[in-house]
């Protein structure tokens, strides 16, 4: 029974950890999305580099967070 708590907590561990990677990757796509617009709107520049970039963050965040029960997150 040991061997199962110790299971448990560890996956709790785990789940933990990736939910505080995912954060970080919500705020680093929330980052290049409004440095994107204001670059866009304030000197006309634009990059499809940085939407995709913004996309693939969004994704890794979606993808690694929607096996977590809501109670989790």
């Amino acid at each position: 029974m040991t061997a199962l708590i110790s299971l448990s907590r560890a996956i709790d561990i785990t789940n933990e950890l990736i939910g505080k990677a995912v954060a970080w990757l919500i705020l680093a796509s929330i980052i290049i999305s409004a440095t994107n617009a204001v670059s866009r709107k304030a000197f006309s520049l634009s990059s499809n580099a940085w939407l995709e970039a913004q996309w693939y963050l969004f994704s890794a965040a979606f993808l690694l967070v929607s096996g977590m029960d809501a109670d989790e997150q």
